[in-house]
């Protein structure tokens, strides 16, 4: 179900709360349910408002707890990494309090701004949740806000346990600049990153571990030990300079290497392979496209593999063979293709690129989301949505992207894929694939438009005009709602009754 973050403000631009990101599903105690990102736009000097809300997806898709809400002005337990004369090391975080010499020393902050940029961060009432970071592991949901810091949560409760300061964030130029700031506005380069946690098994012990990106804000990694949910530990960071020089903190070897990593934002995917763990990373904005593999848990850069000639920003689609182990990986890069990445031992390689901008003679094509999957009753498609100025492209073919031929809808049968043009449909900002259907919100002029797309056949299925304050789409009680901005939040309305029954006869769903 994702949702796209940045024209999500042209839908709302009042005191409603709306929502501004995916709805993060979760499921305990044979209840569904979503942790909902809203902000709420305030001419103040602290910017918008921001909250988080656990929804329930019953009936009444009601409001269980309200679990972070920015206008409530309360102290902080902000934490930093331990840090010596050389710099940050692993271990558990520490409370941000008195000066550091040390960390004041390596970050070039001094007793003064050390001061001001503390009191800044444990005092004054944060921006709205960024809704691309944010995860949830054993009870706790962690976010990161456009304040720069990551945010842990008591799911349970909405109590905050702290709130974590990256390295990356914590020199001089970047210090200075979030306390000049009138407004969070002002700085852009810390809304963004992504979030990924995982149970793995270090040196024989069970370990939750939490990765993350930081967007604009660095060409950088982390990773912290969250095992203990109030007492966190910084196992390595890294941050990749333009100049080709890396920064390597903690866990990370002595080993040189050279800095392929640009402006990553797209959430890292962290996986098993033969008997290690590793992290796949898109190498982002402001670089050559490229796949790169980590060391989960030291940070070595262990592979890369370039790819066509295009950025990759978007986050990666890790696909199966039968035996359910992860054998490619599909990304959609900057202009207009699908490349695909072959696992080789502990290692993937560049495959193929797709050139869906080639194929559909579109003039420039940029992709909104990922590569969705959908599964039909032929097996597993993937789906792909870009625009081209006030048009939207759907291509939608079978996952094993391998030898197809293409052609405008419909679909022709085995060995196809097809595309479909909706002229005047763009600004996607949701899309949902449901038993066969894909579900598109998005703009015609200044209405709001559903499009319903059957994707077998790859034919328009339905189209219906929304309120304005639509913003998003879920799942409730087994059909597809849309969510409108409200006071309060957003509020599920149902979908009309007339659309037509999907063509592919499944009754289950894949969520992204």
């Amino acid at each position: 179900m994702p949702i796209k973050l940045r024209e999500l403000s042209s839908f709302s631009r009042n005191s409603e709360w709306g929502l501004t990101g995916t709805p993060l599903l979760f499921q305990a105690n044979g209840l569904r349910g979503g942790y909902v990102p809203l902000r709420r736009e305030r001419p103040s000097p602290c910017g918008d408002e921001g909250k988080i809300q656990k929804r329930l997806f019953g009936d009444a898709f009601g409001t269980e707890r309200i679990i972070w809400e920015s206008s409530v002005g309360a102290s902080r337990r902000v934490l930093i990494v331990p840090c010596g004369d050389d710099g940050p090391s692993a271990g558990e975080l520490r409370p941000l309090g008195g000066y550091d010499p040390a960390a004041g020393g390596y970050f070039g902050v001094d007793e003064t701004l050390w001061a001001e940029w503390r009191a800044r961060l444990r005092e004054t009432a944060l921006g709205a949740p960024f809704p691309a970071a944010m995860v949830d592991a054993e009870n706790s949901l962690y976010v990161q806000t456009d304040d720069g810091l990551i945010c842990a949560f008591d799911a349970a409760t909405g109590k905050e346990r702290w709130a974590f300061a990256p390295p990356q964030l914590c020199w001089r130029t970047r210090t200075e600049a979030l306390v000049r700031a009138k407004s969070l506005t002002e700085l852009p380069w810390l809304a963004a990153g992504g979030l990924t946690a995982e149970r793995v098994n270090v040196s024989s012990r069970e370990r939750i571990l939490l990765w993350g990106t930081l967007g604009l804000g660095a060409r950088a990694l982390f990773c912290l030990d969250v095992t203990d949910p109030l007492a966190p530990s910084f196992l390595w960071g890294r941050e990749d300079l333009a100049n080709g020089a890396c920064l390597r903190w903690g866990g990370v070897g002595d080993k040189e290497e050279r800095a392929p990593l640009g402006h990553a934002a797209a959430a890292p995917l962290a996986i098993p392979l033969a008997g290690k763990w590793s992290l796949l990373v898109p190498s982002g904005a402001g670089t050559r496209g490229r796949l790169l593999s980590y060391d989960a848990l030291s940070g070595e850069l262990t592979g890369q593999s370039e790819g066509g000639d295009a950025e990759l920003c978007l986050p990666p689609l890790g696909l199966n063979d039968s035996s359910a182990s992860l054998q490619r990986v599909a990304l959609c890069d900057s202009r207009g293709g699908v490349q695909i990445f072959l696992r080789q031992a502990e290692d993937f390689r560049f495959s193929e690129r797709i050139d869906l901008e080639k194929i559909t003679l579109f003039d420039e094509l940029n992709f909104r989301f990922a590569p969705i999957p959908c599964v039909v009753s032929r097996g597993l498609w993937l789906a792909f949505v870009g625009e081209n100025g006030a048009d939207t492209l759907v291509a939608a073919a079978p996952a094993a992207l391998k030898d197809l031929r293409w052609s405008a809808a419909p679909w022709r049968g085995s060995g196809w894929g097809w595309w479909l043009e909706l002229k005047g449909f763009h600004d996607v900002v949701s899309a949902l694939f449901y038993d066969g259907l894909l579900y598109l919100l998005g703009r015609e002029e200044q209405r709001r438009v559903l499009q319903v797309v059957d994707l077998t056949p790859g034919r328009l299925a339905a189209a219906e005009t929304l309120s304005h304050k639509a913003a998003g789409l879920a799942v409730r009680d087994g059909k597809v709602v849309v969510l409108e901005n409200g006071a309060d939040g957003p509020t599920a309305v149902p979908v009309s009754s007339v659309l037509p029954a999907p063509s592919s006869g499944i009754y289950y769903t894949l969520y992204r």
